[in-house]
């Protein structure tokens, strides 16, 4: 697969001055996220020319059968190293981050983010990806960071972020897909103090995932938001005002809450395009 050879010089930019990069985002960040939900080696060498370094899957919760996921690879022809989170894989695991996100926040920086993300973050960094991505950036010091993960892996992701800003000061860029509110008010500040309008939230349409957890219970996004309303096949979209633009996903009605098009984005549904081994174009 070819890439255009602009993704790489919007990959390369200062962090203050990045912008949103629909090319990007098929060509690069989503198959990396798509691929977490099975086996990715196959798919990112397929898609970025690159080569997964490890997958760390470990349990995540009470239930036995939730598992948190991610895994540290790296493409040299793009000069990137790839951090990335898988989303949630059961009901049982949906059930227990919705329980704790009503009831459990730890500290992140100058705010406050859900217990359940954090620790998941922290299990699977703690489990071996801090290891593997030290050790490529210090192989590849000049390779580009990107981080990226879907539903609860852009959660995760976010988290991983801010992470590595406050405790490496690395330029990274972050794009996440269907991502959850993963703090309170002070954090989505304080993540923006930090990256500016650099990183980026693609929505889809009436996806669910976005509106949880809600807002009155003390949850509110960062910036920016890239809300797609229509199926994602073109590069139609709308670069979102603020941490909850009226205008964009936020003015979807409860009612259009849809879980379907949570795991359908550009146009292939993700369950299908990573059991086919990753072989539809987005």
């Amino acid at each position: 697969m070819k890439y255009f050879s602009f993704a790489l010089l919007i990959l390369a930019v200062n962090c203050a001055n990045r912008t949103y990069s629909d090319d990007d985002a098929r060509k690069i960040f989503y198959p990396l996220a798509a691929s977490a939900y099975g086996n990715p080696k196959d798919c990112v060498s397929k898609w970025l020319g690159g080569q997964v370094i490890r997958q760390i899957t470990i349990p995540c919760d009470v239930f036995s059968d939730d598992t948190c996921s991610g895994y540290t690879a790296i493409a040299p022809d793009k000069r990137l190293i790839a951090v990335v989170f898988r989303g949630t894989t059961t009901d049982e695991q949906l059930i227990a981050e919705i329980d704790e996100t009503l009831h459990k926040k730890v500290q992140l920086g100058k705010g406050n983010v859900d217990q359940y993300f954090y620790e998941g973050f922290q299990k699977i960094w703690n489990a071996g990806m801090k290891d593997d991505f030290l050790s490529q950036r210090s192989r590849y010091p000049n390779y580009n960071i990107v981080v990226t993960g879907h539903s609860l892996g852009g959660a995760m992701a976010t988290i991983a972020a801010n992470f590595l800003k406050i405790n490496y000061d690395l330029d990274l860029q972050l794009m996440t897909f269907g991502e959850p509110r993963v703090g309170d008010q002070a954090f989505a500040d304080d993540h923006d103090a930090r990256f500016g309008s650099s990183t980026f939230r693609v929505t889809h349409h009436n996806d669910i995932g976005p509106h949880i957890p809600p807002q009155f219970v003390n949850f509110q996004h960062h910036t920016t938001e890239i809300w797609y309303n229509n199926d994602m096949t073109t590069a139609d979209y709308s670069t979102c005002q603020g941490q909850e633009d009226p205008l964009c996903s936020d003015q979807v009605p409860l009612s259009k809450y849809n879980i379907t098009e949570h795991r359908l984005y550009f146009g292939v549904n993700l369950d299908d395009w990573v059991s086919s081994g990753c072989q539809k174009a987005l």
